[in-house]
């Protein structure tokens, strides 16, 4: 041992943490103590460090001391009600027992954790007790089956019970009352209400199937469909433009006029003139009809 170095051993994070930072902050040097397969031991550091870490860990113990109970209370009070809230089913005389085992010091158990989030944290200690309490789990490991093949096997059966314990059905608790109902002639259930999209979609489902005209073919046919959702096919496309085509080019028909209410021979025109009216067809280039009128005189 070097010099006025003395032995300070692991285990008060207070005096190991304050004698290696003011050991350190006079620049002088801190030794690891191991035994011999490299486990930690301690440190060794000057002597009047030691001692002035000592005095003043004694000092402030009291009030370090309710310090941490104070955050050892406020962790377990928070841990209780995420298990609660994950596990509202959850046997009451099961919850102490789950976070008083999750939340022990030094056991290096997932609830003291701060690497995972407090409801991943909950879900492993119920998930733990569980296996350990309502399955055969530790038997199985006492008779030599491998910690793997002991999970699996116990997988349905924990899951099963999680289940429960957050208020839902298991799988095999579904099929049981699918089987109740079924042998108890209870397969009709009331109609539920009707959600504003389900009532849409009747809505839409009703405009869709009333008498529409069809403007290819000239009918009123009924579609269950929109025409935006059912267009037309190319053929049908085809015969379309077909139809329009063969529908210009074919001649208008005159047009018989109705009989005339004035005399025979002589002009309807109010004016009283003895200009003759007459009728000319003119075919445009567009192949449209147009009825022109023309005043001609004698």
């Amino acid at each position: 041992m070097p010099d006025g170095y003395v032995f300070v051993s692991k285990g008060n994070v207070y005096m190991t943490a304050n004698c290696r930072k003011q050991t350190q902050a006079e620049g002088r040097i801190v030794y690891a103590v191991v035994d011999k397969n490299k486990r930690a031991l301690g440190i060794r550091v000057p002597r009047p460090v030691r001692d002035t870490v000592w005095d003043s860990e004694a000092a402030t113990r009291k009030d370090r001391e309710a310090a941490v109970r104070k955050r050892d209370k406020a962790l377990e009070l928070k841990f209780r009600q995420t298990v609660k809230k994950l596990f509202p089913a959850a046997p009451d005389g099961e919850i102490p027992s789950i976070v008083a085992r999750a939340m022990q010091k030094g056991s290096g158990r997932v609830g003291r954790t701060s690497k995972v989030d407090i409801e991943r944290r909950a879900t492993l200690a119920v998930t733990a007790a569980i296996r350990h309490r309502h399955t055969d789990y530790d038997k199985k490991l006492k008779d030599g089956m491998n910690r793997t093949k002991a999970r699996t096997e116990t997988f349905k059966q924990v899951g099963e019970i999680l289940a429960t314990w957050r208020g839902r059905a298991s799988p095999a608790q579904k099929a049981q009352k699918a089987e109740t109902d079924n042998a108890d002639g209870n397969q009709t259930k009331p109609q539920a209400k009707l959600s504003l999209r389900a009532m849409r979609r009747m809505r839409r489902a009703e405009k869709a199937t009333k008498p529409t005209l069809d403007l290819r073919s000239g009918s009123r046919s009924t579609s269950t469909q929109s025409n935006s959702r059912n267009p037309p096919s190319p053929k049908e496309r085809r015969m379309y433009k077909l139809r329009t085509r063969q529908q210009r080019k074919t001649p208008a028909l005159p047009v018989e006029s109705p009989p005339s209410q004035g005399k025979i021979g002589q002009s309807l025109r109010d004016d009283g003139s003895e200009i003759e009216e007459s009728d000319e067809y003119v075919g445009s280039s567009e192949d449209n009809c147009i009825w022109i009128s023309s005043d001609e005189d004698d």
